[in-house]
């Protein structure tokens, strides 16, 4: 299991870096895992047990950053029900 630092913004949420998770903005290899990892992070992001509302888990203002580029997927990346922000 990988730590990764994460930045937070002025407002106090956190911003996920895909390259952090091995991302390639070039675009010559597949970014898929890296880019679901970088979901995952974000999704497991905010207090835990904090909901929106009706059971939608806080994400707490969670951004994913692309930080520009081209990035090369394989298969779908999903964003689960029940998160927000």
């Amino acid at each position: 299991n990988q730590d990764h630092n994460h930045s937070i913004t002025a407002n106090g949420s956190p911003t996920i870096w895909v390259t952090d998770y091995g991302a390639d903005p070039t675009g010559k290899t597949d970014s898929t895992s890296a880019l679901k990892q970088a979901i995952n992070a974000a999704l497991l992001m905010g207090a835990p047990n904090a909901n929106l509302s009706n059971g939608i888990h806080d994400c707490g203002g969670a951004t994913i950053h692309l930080g520009g580029g081209d990035y090369l997927i394989s298969a779908p990346l999903v964003i689960p029900v029940n998160y927000g922000n």
